[in-house]
């Protein structure tokens, strides 16, 4: 039968073929997947292996860290700008530093609606993103003599609770001034999670330095307020009179 002429004939060739077939289908379903893998391993490991030492040169350079003082630096900092937005914290500075300089509060507002509600993932403005912390705006009003306006906003921004004053308008009413500012308070919350990927590096002087005078600004204790508000120059109660 010519069939079995040609297999008689192209025995070898065919062999060879099928063997060829084979040969090519193992690289491709078994040596590729399988080279494609240890690859993959190869780099785990390398990753785990970066991994693992960062972690070692972390739990060295934790060992060589004094737990009290690494405490101290955060109650410290926190104290100046909390992890969170912190009213209380607001209210009772506001009320000590106007104890302190003798302004008579009329009251004070956030000026953002929903500004207390809990935001773990809020982004930026572009004006935080400048400073590096979160704002929280509120407002102040009160009464007083020019003396005691000029006390609470240069108390105000010179307590452990920091806060930056944006505006002002000073108006008039009966004998005395009347002034409304506008006000942020800083907060910076605590990073939830910690790369392992990154690593830890020990204070900088410089940033030592910063702790150390942050520790030095007072708090908002009635105090430490009427002494800046003593040690403040008096002036005029109307600037604008002869």
């Amino acid at each position: 039968m010519p069939f079995k002429k040609f297999l008689r004939l192209y025995k070898n060739i065919i062999s060879m073929s099928v063997w060829s077939l084979c040969a090519v289908g193992g690289i491709l379903f078994g040596v590729f997947p399988l080279a494609q893998k240890s690859v993959t391993v190869w780099r785990n490991v390398q990753a785990l292996t970066k991994e693992v030492n960062v972690l070692k040169n972390k739990s060295d350079m934790l060992a060589l860290l004094d737990e009290d003082t690494l405490r101290r630096h955060v109650l410290t900092l926190a104290s100046a700008v909390p992890p969170d937005k912190s009213l209380p914290s607001i209210l009772t500075a506001v009320d000590t530093v106007s104890g302190g300089s003798g302004l008579a509060i009329g009251d004070v507002s956030l000026i953002k609606p929903g500004s207390l509600a809990t935001e773990s993932a809020k982004k930026l403005s572009q004006d935080e993103a400048k400073i590096g912390a979160s704002l929280l705006p509120f407002s102040v009003s009160g009464r007083g003599s020019f003396d005691q306006i000029r006390s609470f906003l240069s108390a105000i921004t010179t307590v452990r609770r920091m806060f930056r004053v944006r505006s002002m308008n000073i108006s008039f009413r009966d004998t005395l001034p009347s002034v409304r500012a506008d006000l942020d308070a800083y907060y910076y919350p605590y990073p939830s999670a910690v790369g392992t990927t990154q690593s830890i590096v020990n204070l900088t002087p410089e940033e030592e330095q910063t702790i150390a005078l942050v520790g030095k600004i007072p708090l908002a204790s009635a105090t430490s307020v009427s002494a800046m508000s003593a040690s403040m120059p008096s002036g005029k109660d109307d600037p604008f009179s002869p």
